[in-house]
């Protein structure tokens, strides 16, 4: 068996797929809540202007509302899609025992259950931020056991309510026979959950990320920690999961450590090793967002000038330069196709280290400033370091990003035309 072949079982897998269809379906919101959160932090004077004018003082309100909006419930749309799209094609489904919709919406409940918070035996509630990007991880996880467990219990005659020939709606149908079974997935969840949830920790959800920040916070060089986030951010992406939301929380945990460093660096102390935190990420690595996605359509401008390829790149054009990145990468596909898997991960991991490399050897200024993820390029680098040292790190590293994927997107080509 050869990786092609490997790749391609991986891609099939039932829960891989149901999980990359989910995100592919939800790519609209994150892209609307990426550009609605880039237009809420842009700090360009004559926009700001512009904004007052139309929408008075509070205009940053506006634009925080569609990101609340897009963003902040799409833990569940990824779990209603995910159990969806995972049971849709079940015998059960095809002989008309079951609506995939009626199990998706189980799946809701159950994991509303996952997300309530316990407070001391006194009562359960829930946190809007519980619904939103920093829950990804566990929503998928809910909505594949979730499904699974109700999909078992269906199986099992003698849970199910005998159907009936002249009953009017075909859905009635349905909901009888699932009734049991749904009532059994959420009992069985609940009590996971209880079970799993320690005396110290508000739910679930957030005991697993202090649980693996933990881990993260294990490992004493900022260089290797920030390799494993690079690998692990990019690993999920080339599953077709939203790598970069599913790590949001540590990330965020890392951009609270950029005001860290520039406290210590008021103090007169030497860190040049040590400051490696979100901000030096975003501005020096993901440029262009996860892959390096600058590099990525530099190459490709290079190698293919027409056809389906260069019109992906310049509709992507827009959105790359302020790090968003979706439909690159599921458009290309770079999602489980093994000719991109070396370059993808390859590239911001060696970004990685020349950025380290060159800040801790005093090349360029030390990262100073904390810088929004969405900033364009050149830009972010002159503000991150307040010095234009920090845009000639930017061209060096999308001209190294861009050498280590030209190779590949002609072997890409190549197969493509069927020459390889």
């Amino acid at each position: 068996m050869n990786s092609v072949q490997l790749v391609d079982i991986i891609a099939n897998q039932r829960h891989i797929a149901a999980v990359r269809r989910a995100v592919l379906l939800n790519i609209p919101i994150f892209v609307i809540g990426a550009f609605s959160t880039m237009l809420s932090e842009v700090t360009i004077l004559w926009y700001q202007q512009l904004m007052l004018a139309w929408f008075g003082a509070n205009w940053s309100a506006f634009w925080h509302s569609v990101t609340s909006a897009s963003l902040n419930g799409i833990s569940i749309s990824l779990v209603l899609s995910i159990s969806y799209f995972l049971c849709e094609k079940t015998e059960q489904v095809k002989r008309g025992q079951v609506h995939p919709l009626a199990v998706a919406i189980v799946s809701f409940a159950c994991y509303l259950t996952f997300v309530q918070t316990y407070l001391h035996n006194v009562s359960w509630e829930i946190s809007f931020s519980s619904l939103g990007v920093g829950c990804v991880f566990c929503a998928i996880v809910t909505a594949i056991i979730s499904t699974e467990i109700f999909l078992f219990l269906l199986s099992i005659n003698k849970l199910n309510i005998e159907l009936f020939t002249d009953i009017a709606d075909p859905i009635l149908q349905q909901v009888l026979s699932c009734i049991i079974p749904a009532i059994g997935t959420i009992v069985i969840i609940a009590v996971l959950n209880i079970f799993l949830v320690g005396p110290n920790i508000e739910y679930l959800n957030s005991g697993f990320y202090n649980w693996f920040a933990g881990v993260i916070q294990e490992i004493e060089s900022p260089l290797a920690k920030m390799i494993v986030l690079i690998l692990l951010i990019h690993v999920f992406w080339f599953l077709g999961l939203h790598g970069s939301n599913i790590m949001e929380p540590f990330l965020q945990y890392i951009k609270l450590e950029d005001l860290q460093m520039i406290y210590k660096l008021a103090d007169g102390s030497n860190i040049a090793g040590e400051a490696f935190t979100k901000t030096l990420m975003d501005s020096f690595v993901l440029i262009g967002g996860a892959g390096s996605t600058i590099c990525l359509m530099l190459a490709l401008y290079l190698v293919s000038r027409r056809g389906n390829m260069a019109w992906l790149t310049k509709l992507s054009i827009v959105p790359a330069i302020f790090n968003i990145n979706e439909i690159l990468i599921f458009g290309l596909p770079i999602v489980l196709n093994p000719i991109f898997l070396i370059p993808f991960i390859t590239v911001p991991l060696v970004l990685t280290c020349v950025s380290y490399s060159a800040i801790s050897t005093g090349l360029i200024s030390i990262v100073v400033e904390s810088v929004h993820w969405t900033t364009p390029p050149f830009i972010s680098g002159y503000i991150a370091t307040n010095s234009w040292s920090g845009v000639a790190l930017q061209i060096v590293q999308i001209l190294i990003g861009s050498a280590i994927y030209l190779p590949f997107i002609i072997i890409n080509e190549k197969q493509k035309k069927g020459e390889i």
